[in-house]
């Protein structure tokens, strides 16, 4: 099953209103802006983005891409040992892929390994190597259901990786216009056993954001008081 988790720009109100106050910055520039900001904050920490990643580049790259693969081929090594069958006898474990989900939803969590599920398993190389590629194909596309909110104010920066995915998910503006710009950005396929881990990383994208504003912000002032100093 699958959950939808909303996310808006309040997490970062109190930041935006003091820049706009302090800098006589455009209010709906300003939110519109930093809400590209806070939507790329949100799909760098949505797996296979890493949260504590989030807060040291507001973007995902292809080495999260590679990282997501190289966990998923982990997890098959944990899970099966291919070998070549030679069609002497019926198969042990013919449903690979099947094998593959029932430990995924047993007991796989952002960032952890997948639990063994006894001991591994003798299947056929052919079904795993299928299954890995069908898996690699999907990485990205939790991440992809931030797109229809992120595409819909403009943001940059998204990898293709996930926008192979298309524009999933919804978006709302629910209050736009000065001083207060309020955009909300739906997922509608958060999996319910991730959907923990997933919106505690939200409030991550708002402090992230929030003090990328103020760090601008300060800069703005010591510049200004640099040049009122030199001009006095």
């Amino acid at each position: 099953m699958s959950t939808t988790v909303t996310l808006d720009t309040s997490g970062f109100t109190l930041s935006l209103q003091r820049f706009v106050t302090l800098t006589g910055a455009d209010a709906e520039k300003a939110a519109l802006r930093y809400s590209r900001v806070f939507m790329r904050y949100v799909i760098a920490i949505t797996p296979p983005g890493d949260g504590k990643q989030g807060g040291q580049r507001a973007a995902l790259t292809k080495e999260d891409e590679y990282r997501a693969r190289r966990a998923i081929e982990a997890d098959l090594a944990r899970l099966f040992i291919p070998v070549r069958l030679k069609g002497k006898r019926a198969e042990q474990w013919p449903d690979v892929a099947g094998l593959h989900r029932q430990a995924f939803f047993a007991g796989k969590t952002p960032g952890k390994a997948i639990k063994k599920m006894g001991p591994a398993k003798y299947v056929d190389r052919r079904k795993v190597k299928a299954l890995q590629r069908d898996l690699f194909s999907r990485v990205g596309k939790l991440a992809a259901h931030w797109l229809a909110g992120a595409l819909a104010i403009g943001t940059s920066g998204i990898p293709q990786w996930v926008k192979r995915h298309g524009p999933r998910g919804r978006h709302e503006l629910t209050q736009p216009g000065a001083p207060v710009y309020r955009f909300a950005a739906l997922n509608t396929g958060v999996p319910d056993k991730i959907l923990g881990e997933l919106d505690r990383r939200m409030g991550y994208a708002a402090g992230y954001t929030s003090r990328q504003m103020d760090d601008a912000l300060a800069a703005i002032l010591a510049r200004r008081a640099e040049q009122f100093n030199r001009a006095a």
